[in-house]
């Protein structure tokens, strides 16, 4: 109305608007490198290519890009509006009305639904994936970890060269580790527990074909193992016995299996006396003399697969892993073992010790991994959807100071405004919540393979997060709305 050209107000509004993008830019860089640190820190050693995480040249390129786009869209919007606006009319509404209030009110009321929407998703999937992570920490995996220590040895091929040699090592080594203060039951076995590590082994039945050239006609786990192993790790037997000492090269053949194994290939029959075949040779036939419960092997949400046992003393292995039942918590163990294998073998070399329980919590590191991921976007999409509400509330009762000013004049109760304004900020919480409970069972499909014991549309975790939205929103529309509350009528109306 005094001169400016609607061009130079365009210019002004984009300034603004993009200054705003580019700060906001900035500061996301910042804390991007600050967060990048932490994902790491709390990422599983496992994750392909953890190492080439990090900030360069191209994510700085795409945040520029993004910053200066935002602010040229958002910074164009309000500018069209007010383009499209008629002076006159603009003018006689007065300074604290705005034209195309009605328009730009439906802009933020969208954005700030759409901001709930996705909270929502966010949280149902940080809340079904918490729910997971914590049925698996609850999940029996078969064994007792408690106050169980394990570390790995691999024998050089060079110095032990037979089964023999090998089983005699650790025949000493866990003598004299049994012989540690502290220490109560010491096993071996050729893979740790959930440790990802796994030997698949072919084998055949008795009556069944086998030869040489003839490959064994089924396949399934195997450990090799001492015979204080399952005592280790108090893995029941289920029947028969377990292994000795006399269980060596000069005795029969034996293995054992667990209830798995005797399920899915002896269903309804006794599965001791059972001889079968392991390997390509054709002479190992094998006797099953004892069947142990089941123990998961790979993770605590895989069920336990079958699985064969065999005594190290007939099957020599060179990588054995030592379970050390300890009374309490016997910090003197993990020095003592070092000294009692290098006063055995000076150069043999001692893996990482580490609890059972250390084992079992490094299993789940994908699923925390991936539960605090997304439940860092949802606290911050949590976040952006409060600042939204509070934003969108405080502009309308700006807009409506004049006329709830003139509804405390004539009598109106202030908890009738409380409630006129809060109102608002619940239809469009709640609007929200309902699309983003729609968007949470589109998410189902896509979270339901990381899901161990919960289904994808858990009533109680749709439940909470919309009741914690809802809580949230709420709290956004109070402060506005108890300002609105606090309007003075005179002052108001004498300022309009």
């Amino acid at each position: 109305a005094i001169g400016p050209s609607r061009t130079s107000i365009l210019r002004q509004l984009l300034t603004d608007s993009i200054l705003l993008a580019v700060i906001g830019g900035v500061a996301g860089l910042l804390l991007a490198a600050w967060g990048a640190d932490l994902l790491l820190a709390i990422a599983p050693r496992a994750l392909p290519r953890i190492h080439e995480i990090g900030l360069d040249w191209r994510v700085v390129g795409f945040t520029a890009l993004i910053a200066i786009v935002t602010g040229l869209v958002f910074g164009i919007a309000p500018a069209l509006q007010l383009s499209g606006a008629g002076l006159n009319d603009t003018l006689k509404e007065g300074g604290r009305s705005v034209t195309g209030a009605g328009h730009a009110n439906r802009t933020r009321a969208s954005l700030v639904i759409a901001e709930v929407a996705l909270s929502l998703i966010l949280l149902t999937g940080a809340g079904l994936l918490s729910a997971t992570l914590l049925r698996l920490q609850h999940q029996n995996p078969g064994f007792d970890a408690t106050d169980v220590i394990t570390t790995r040895l691999s024998l050089s091929d060079a110095t032990y060269k037979t089964s023999a040699q090998m089983a005699a090592f650790y025949d000493q080594l866990i003598e004299k580790v049994r012989a540690i203060p502290g220490v109560e039951t010491v096993g071996a076995v050729s893979t740790i527990p959930l440790s990802r590590e796994r030997m698949i082994i072919g084998f055949s039945m008795a009556e069944e074909p086998r030869g040489d050239g003839i490959a064994p006609t089924h396949g399934e786990e195997l450990d090799v193992t001492s015979p204080d192993f399952f005592a280790s790790l108090r893995i029941p037997v289920k029947a028969g016995r377990v292994f000795t000492a006399q269980d060596d090269s000069a005795a029969p053949l034996v293995m054992i299996v667990n209830e798995a194994f005797a399920k899915k290939f002896w269903p309804g029959q006794n599965p001791l006396g059972q001889r079968l075949s392991v390997g390509y040779d054709s002479d190992s036939l094998r006797t099953v003399i004892g069947v142990v419960g089941n123990m998961r092997h790979d993770d605590l949400g895989t069920e336990a697969a079958p699985a064969m046992y065999l005594p190290y003393r007939q099957a020599g292995y060179n990588t054995m892993a030592l379970m050390i039942r300890t009374r309490g918590n016997a910090t003197n163990v993990p020095d003592a073992l070092r000294r009692t294998v290098s006063s055995l073998d000076p150069d043999q070399a001692l893996g990482t010790v580490r609890s059972m329980q250390t084992v079992m919590s490094e299993s789940l590191s994908r699923q925390r991994f991936s539960a605090s991921l997304l439940g860092i976007f949802a606290m911050i999409a949590l976040a952006l959807s409060a600042v939204g509400i509070f934003g969108v509330m405080s502009a309308m009762v700006t807009q409506r100071t004049r006329e709830l000013a003139v509804r405390l004049a004539l009598g109106a109760n202030p908890r009738r405004v409380l409630h006129l304004v809060m109102s608002q900020g619940a239809v469009l919480a709640g609007v929200g919540i309902v699309i983003g409970l729609f968007g949470a069972f589109a998410l189902s499909r896509v979270v339901a393979g990381m899901l161990y014991d919960v289904a994808a549309t858990d009533p109680a975790t749709l439940l909470g997060v919309s009741l914690l939205l809802a809580a949230v929103a709420l709290l956004a529309c109070y402060i506005p709305a108890r300002r609105a509350t606090r309007v003075d009528p005179i002052i108001t109306l004498r300022e309009e």
